[in-house]
């Protein structure tokens, strides 16, 4: 019988100098065991044994069932140190991703220490190897030399443990901290509130902590499955007789099955007559129930929900047995939480997500916010508009507007761009439909009246509540605008939508905004900018004469230049103007100041730097690199310039928290923030790809990753924790346009970093006007007859077509044509004469 190429490669050392490397690597002891693993493998290849799938979790490869020749000979290369492309090298089926299968053994690492010595080794790949085989488990142990500290040496313990599952005790759902809030249920009233698993295994404890103020006398708890965000059927329960006030107590639970990632309620109460429970959750968070019952003697075995609050989770949690089949690659960091949620590293230390499996963070979080603005924003009381339209904050409990100013123009922009990059992706023209009305506002509301100097243009801020804009009286002044929110309200907002729906009404606006701006430029020096920062809109009088934002009206010229549309000459000499001060002056002397709306008129416009204006310049630098030939260095000197001034310490906050450098928002306010650490690292992100730089993208991952911690499972998002601590306001900018822009961004830098088995549109060159996805068929549209598309999908195409005409396959994109990688799962298509487009999969 012949031997596999996947076992001969694995044992292929093809000159001495890689011998000597191999060695230098995996050291003697490994060697050996490798070999030994190695016979092993060839024995029972060639002997013609059946392979038996052991049920521990080592189907590392993603096969349905483990296997002699990929994922044993996986394990032992990963066991000696092997990594990247040599770990899946020349294996005899499609190899999988090498990013795959480490990730696969690195969640499952505990589970894999099978003799119990604390870590995954050669000795467990030994053993596994021999297990999946199918060799009688007396000979697992034979020729090893266990570890001291090793807890399973015999063949008996280690069958029963791999045949067991390799389970481990732990945590399933929940938090092992202390909520920050005491709550209060009179006697007689439940409350459920809700988790997302942690892992898959089996629940034989709930643990709950009760205050210190506690006077029940007894108390129940239990755990109800989820429907329709709510709980419905218990499904298992327990009471606590004399509880423990300032503990955790217990209730032992049958062996109830737990699954990664679903969601469940954990529900407590005192039962009528048994006093007043107190316990600890969390204010502001998601979602939890009260029954609407209020003379229970124990939980009911079909939830009837009553009053609904925003206090989830309540400090309580499942411990079991633990598989780690489908381990998430999550540790807990004990008592560490970012706003509402438990933290989790890796094996390294470093930050992951909240999320629940972690290649879905960014997709979760991003539709939260999304599905937060379309279904649960609230109309305000006073107008009848939904709150986002006259608010630039909600009240992360009840959603209501706030009495701070609004900030239209930036707000509507950043929605646009955000609105623009997630419908590509997700498909959801609800996004698009939100935005359209708000600009429909903003054009009938919210532009200065064509007798003004600065006439037609978008008003950027406006009274709180206010149906119409331009009037605010706290910060910025009635009658005071914002000329950097036209050039960007223009782009982002007015020139995408036009170019997405066809409406003309918004390709004039956009004009309208680039012949007021073009006709406004000056030269500008080192005090004084092409346009002012702050205008009188009727007189033109000057209120401050500097912001470093110069890029978004630029971006509205490049555009409609491109575009012959308007103006063009006048726009090319005033993007002339604005590009060669951004050069001279921002770019030499790192003056970035003056972007936000609420900040007051500055005495010293220099004395309050904000890295937004630097993150945006360096944005634009990254996506059109053929208009300078230095972009990447610039965009690197502006990454290195925003950590340096916002990413240390500020105001108590450290700079890097597990791993994940954190950005401030500005001199004036300097506290940590979700939009701005997620701009640094989609910005980073884009730098690199682009340089190819691994360490730039690690960094970049773990910035994003912090910013989910600040979306909640409602989909409210906070600005970061010293928001949080403070209980304030949540901003529609920070949270939601100018947050949801930067994991798309960064997902259209890093394709891994979208969700495994599903199919996304992550990039173009073009702007997407309508997409459809379904199961075997995604069609879409682009406003360009000319554009290179990104897309990751679950398969390789059967075909693909352009305008009807089916589109070759090919090796590169020098032609029109389209790639596929099998190990990304990354689709790139390239059109010279087509905007419609239709890629069938299997």
């Amino acid at each position: 019988m012949l031997i596999p190429e996947s076992v001969r490669a694995s044992t292929k050392l093809s000159s001495s100098s890689e011998r000597s490397s191999e060695r230098g690597r995996i050291g003697v002891k490994q060697l050996s065991q490798y070999r030994a693993t190695i016979a092993a493998l060839l024995f029972f290849i060639t002997s013609g044994a059946t392979a038996s799938a052991a049920t521990c979790p080592v189907s590392v490869a993603g096969n349905a069932a483990a296997t002699l020749t990929v994922d044993a000979v996986l394990l032992t290369r990963y066991a000696l140190g092997i990594r990247g492309d040599e770990l899946t090298a020349a294996l005899r089926t499609a190899p999988p991703l090498p990013a795959t299968v480490e990730t696969n053994i690195l969640n499952a690492r505990r589970a894999l220490d099978v003799d119990g010595d604390g870590a995954f080794t050669s000795t467990d790949a030994l053993i596994l190897a021999r297990s999946i085989a199918g060799m009688p488990s007396a000979s697992w142990p034979l020729g090893i030399t266990f570890a001291t500290n090793a807890t399973r040496k015999t063949g008996d313990a280690l069958r029963d443990y791999v045949n067991g599952g390799c389970l481990i005790p732990g945590t399933l759902l929940g938090i092992e901290t202390l909520a920050s809030d005491i709550d209060t249920n009179t006697a007689g009233s439940a409350e459920a509130f809700v988790y997302t698993a942690l892992a898959t295994g089996t629940a034989t404890e709930l643990r709950l902590y009760l205050d210190a103020t506690n006077t029940a006398t007894t108390v129940v708890a239990g755990v109800y499955a989820d429907g329709s965000n709510s709980p419905t059927n218990l499904l298992a329960s327990g009471t606590i007789n004399a509880p423990q006030s300032a503990a955790w107590n217990s209730i032992a639970l049958s062996g109830l099955p737990i699954t990664q990632g679903q969601r469940y309620w954990i529900a407590l109460m005192a039962p009528v007559g048994a006093g007043v429970i107190k316990f600890r959750d969390t204010p502001g968070g998601d979602t939890a129930w009260g029954s609407s019952q209020t003379n229970l003697s124990t939980l009911p075995a079909t939830w009837s929900t009553g009053a609904s609050y925003n206090s989830s989770p309540a400090s309580a949690y499942l411990y079991g047995n633990v598989s780690s089949s489908t381990g998430s690659g999550q540790t807990p960091v004990p008592g560490a939480t970012l706003d509402t949620h438990q933290v989790y590293v890796d094996s390294g230390g470093k930050l992951v997500s909240w999320v629940t499996p972690l290649d879905k963070a960014f997709d979760r979080v991003s539709f939260l916010s999304w599905d937060f603005l379309l279904n649960r924003v609230p109309n305000d009381p006073s107008n009848n508009l939904p709150v986002i339209f006259t608010h630039s904050e909600y009240d992360p409990v009840t959603f209501a507007g706030s009495g701070w100013p609004n900030n239209p123009a930036g707000k509507n922009a950043m929605l646009a761009d955000a609105a623009t990059l997630y419908y590509a992706y997700s498909g959801n023209r609800g996004v698009i439909t939100l935005v359209s009305t708000l600009l429909d506002h903003q054009l009938t509301f919210g532009t200065t009246p064509a007798t003004y100097s600065w006439a037609n243009v978008p008003w950027s801020t406006a009274a709180a509540g206010s149906i119409n804009y331009g009037n605010d009286n706290i910060a910025e002044g009635v009658g005071v605008l914002e000329p950097d929110k036209i050039g960007e309200l223009g782009y982002h907002g007015y020139l995408r939508m036009w170019q997405i729906t066809g409406l003309t009404r918004y390709r004039d606006a956009a004009i309208t905004c680039a012949n007021v701006l073009a006709a406004k430029v000056r030269t500008g020096s080192a005090n004084q900018s092409p346009w002012p920062y702050r205008v009188n809109a009727q007189s033109g009088a000057v209120v401050e004469e500097y912001t470093s934002h110069v890029i978004a009206p630029i971006r509205l010229f490049d555009e409609l230049i491109r575009l012959n549309l308007g103006n063009v000459s006048a726009y090319q000499t005033a993007r002339a103007t604005a590009w060669t001060w951004l050069m001279t002056y921002p770019m030499v002397n790192n003056n970035w100041n003056q972007y936000f709306e609420d900040v007051p008129p500055q005495s010293n416009p220099f004395s309050n730097l904000n890295q937004y204006n630097a993150g945006q310049t360096a944005r634009y630098l990254l996506e059109r690199p053929s208009l300078d030939p230095n972009s990447q260095t610039k965009a690197a000197a502006l990454l290195n310039w925003v950590e340096s001034n916002f990413g240390g310490t500020d105001s108590g906050e450290a700079g890097l928290q597990y791993g994940a450098r954190v950005i401030s928002e500005q001199y004036i306010y300097d506290y940590k923030m979700a939009s701005h650490t997620s701009r640094f690292g989609a910005m980073t992100a884009l730098y690199a790809a682009a340089a190819n730089d691994a360490v730039a993208k690690d960094k970049a991952y773990r910035s994003l990753t912090w910013a989910t911690y600040m979306a909640r499972s409602s989909g409210a998002v906070n600005e970061g924790p010293a928001e949080f601590q403070a209980n304030r306001y949540f901003w529609f900018t920070d949270g939601h346009g100018d947050y949801v822009r930067h994991f798309m961004l960064a997902m259209g830098a890093f394709p891994e970093w979208a969700p495994n088995g599903e199919n996304h549109f992550l990039k173009s060159s073009s702007v997407v006007t309508t997409i459809t996805y379904s199961a075997n068929l995604i069609t879409y549209e682009t406003f360009d007859n000319a554009a290179i598309d990104m897309l990751r999908v679950v398969a390789p195409p059967t075909r693909i077509e352009v305008d009807g005409v089916t589109l070759a396959q090919r090796t590169d994109l020098s032609a029109p044509g389209w790639t596929f990688d099998a190990g990304s799962g990354v689709l790139r298509v390239r059109r010279a004469s087509g905007a419609q487009v239709k890629v069938v999969l299997p």
